[in-house]
């Protein structure tokens, strides 16, 4: 009966060790498989957001070459009539009013520098400041801030934004761009887990 008291409790240890060894395995397997998995899916959602903001940059940017090109009533800025000019430029704010937002863009403008004509929308997210030194930084000498097709970083008035400033001579000299604020995209990829 001693023996048997002695014995039991180095055969339930030794019992016991490879089923708790066992566990610890397969635990240890299972969190770094878990790991791995949460990284990959963590990669894939920060490639397509990535790839959404590519995307809507790039519709963007046909957006308003197509509009600069093909829109009748932006042809018209450049009239010398100011009726035709004034009706051209409501037309043009009116129709940029109601899409600009659809294409993510913060702010869209259009300037002709021939009859210094400046149109622009923009969403809450550009203040009044920013607006007033955007058209300021457009009006007052462009040239420095084209961009020729590309987006760039830079700040107004403290603020920073993607941007892009295009001069077309289609119809006429004619310089378009967009703003859209950093700190949006910044949000929206933080809100992304990081890998």
């Amino acid at each position: 009966m001693k023996s048997l008291r002695k014995r039991l409790p180095v055969l339930f240890t030794v019992m016991l060790l490879p089923v708790l060894l066992f566990t610890a395995i397969t635990l240890w397997v299972t969190a770094r498989d878990m790991r791995e998995r949460v990284l990959e899916a963590n990669r894939s959602a920060l490639s397509y957001y990535v790839q959404e903001l590519d995307t809507t940059l790039s519709l963007l940017e046909d957006y308003l070459l197509n509009f600069a090109v093909n829109d009748n009533s932006v042809s018209k800025l450049h009239s010398a009539d100011t009726n035709a000019r004034a009706i051209a430029k409501a037309e043009v704010f009116e129709r940029l009013r109601f899409e600009y937002e659809i294409y993510g863009a913060d702010c869209i403008f259009f300037y002709c520098p021939s009859t210094d004509c400046y149109i622009t929308v923009y969403s809450s997210a550009l203040n009044y400041q920013d607006a007033r030194e955007l058209r300021e930084m457009v009006t007052g000498g462009y040239e420095d801030y084209l961009t020729d097709h590309r987006w760039k970083a830079g700040r107004l008035a403290g603020d920073a934004y993607l941007y892009q400033i295009v001069e077309t001579a289609v119809n006429g000299p004619l310089v378009y761009g967009a703003l859209i604020d950093i700190a949006a995209v910044q949000e929206r990829l933080s809100a992304s887990p990081e890998t």
